[in-house]
């Protein structure tokens, strides 16, 4: 699914990916459901996010470390047009989406870790 939102979504679809991801939650609960008598209370939306963000994270780190070490405005522009290359090599505009993006998984992510560190620190008082 993160190769595909890189690949060939516009623009306008790769900013709010929610309803697709909303799709491919559905598929897939189909799947598991019919599959491995797997449902929505086993497997949340929730936790699907969560994992989404961290497999979206991931990929991010792979792309800085093997894939943008070359790009450019100008590579950006001579690519414009190769459907071959993925948007993040195609578009700068793009490639900005994405860390922009990333930066607001990390924030939320590290949000939801200090929450569960405080939620976890009144527990442990609780128990004293």
């Amino acid at each position: 699914m993160l190769s595909l939102a890189n690949l060939e979504l516009s623009w306008e679809t790769f900013h709010s990916n929610d309803g697709m991801c909303r799709c491919y939650y559905s598929s897939l609960m189909h799947q598991l459901q019919e599959q491995h008598h797997i449902n929505g209370s086993t497997y949340s939306f929730q936790r699907f996010g969560h994992h989404y963000q961290m497999a979206y994270l991931d990929y991010i780190r792979f792309l800085i470390g093997a894939m943008w070490g070359t790009v450019t405005p100008s590579t950006c522009n001579a690519l414009a047009e190769d459907i071959n290359q993925g948007m993040h090599k195609r578009s700068a505009k793009h490639l900005v989406c994405m860390v922009e993006k990333a930066d607001m998984v990390l924030s939320q992510l590290e949000e939801h870790m200090h929450n569960q560190s405080d939620t976890m620190l009144s527990l442990s008082s609780a128990h004293k």
